[in-house]
């Protein structure tokens, strides 16, 4: 927040990119105030979304949260596997994932098996979470959690002697944990907000394959952002102020993210609902 405050003192026209929910919770509000378009934060946290906080400054890019979570469900509930654990940090992210999970399998006349909690900011105290979700012989677990607890957990699963699929989501990362894991973390499944750079045919891929040389999911990501930002930059006009650049944000065209989906109808700033589920291959890509 302190360099938040600091740009603001400068002719800022607008801020992108920032990381994590608790930051956004604060530069939401204090950019409000001050009228300054708050773009494509990286967060999926619900309760910094319409309808819980409304914003017009404030457009996001990638799903939230609860769209990936429901995702998930809505797959688990076509295989047909109903009996369902969680895992989750003692934390408020832990805590607003177990949140859209239970309220998604309400929603599907479900509920959780179990619900292991992994103790704040203490990454290897997992072996309690494990033995409860062993317990149980959950058909599925759902680790809504980030940062070395994922790995650690499913080592520790794995060392009980428990055999089930593990589910993540998107703020997992896939290289650390194939790194920590090796063959174990083989199957596990991960939910991803932007497409595939192997597998999808949308044509903002292939342009991004093509002027990138290390490609990534981030990257992507990054890049479909620069098209949205440039693309409403550019219909403004000269005559450049904030209204406008706004207005030109809700009424995007069409062919402006080469066929990746988004839009920002006046009612809501939540961006791209695109969600895709992708496993853990035996070399540590992600399969889709």
């Amino acid at each position: 927040m302190a360099n938040a405050r600091r740009l603001t003192q400068m002719p800022v026209f607008a801020m992108l990119h920032s990381v994590g929910t608790a930051i956004a919770s604060e530069l939401i509000p204090f950019l409000e105030s001050r009228q300054i378009p708050c773009l494509h934060l990286l967060t999926g946290a619900e309760e910094l979304r319409a309808p819980t906080l409304s914003s017009r400054q404030t457009f996001y890019l990638r799903a939230s949260y609860r769209q990936e979570v429901r995702r998930i469900i809505h797959h688990l509930q076509t295989l047909g596997i109903f009996r369902v654990a969680l895992v989750h940090e003692d934390e408020p992210f832990g805590h607003g994932i177990r949140a859209q999970v239970e309220a998604a399998m309400q929603d599907a006349a479900l509920s959780l098996s179990a619900v292991g909690l992994i103790p704040f900011n203490q990454p290897t105290e997992v072996q309690a979470a494990a033995r409860l979700i062993h317990s149980v012989s959950p058909n599925v677990v759902i680790v809504g959690s980030a940062g070395a607890s994922v790995e650690n957990f499913v080592s520790a699963s794995h060392q009980l002697g428990l055999r089930t699929t593990y589910y993540c989501l998107s703020v997992s990362n896939v290289g650390r944990l194939f790194k920590a894991l090796g063959p174990l973390s083989k199957g596990v499944v991960m939910t991803q907000v932007m497409p595939g750079l192997r597998a999808s045919a949308m044509p903002v891929v292939r342009d991004y394959l093509g002027a990138s040389s290390e490609p990534s999911s981030f990257g992507l990501e990054g890049f479909i952002s620069a098209r949205v930002i440039t693309g409403a930059l550019q219909a403004t006009g000269p005559q450049l102020n904030r209204a406008k650049f706004i207005a030109m944000l809700e009424t995007p065209p069409s062919d402006q993210v080469g066929g990746f989906p988004i839009g920002y109808p006046p009612s809501t700033r939540n961006g791209s609902p695109f969600v895709e589920l992708a496993m853990v291959g035996a070399h540590g890509r992600l399969l889709r």
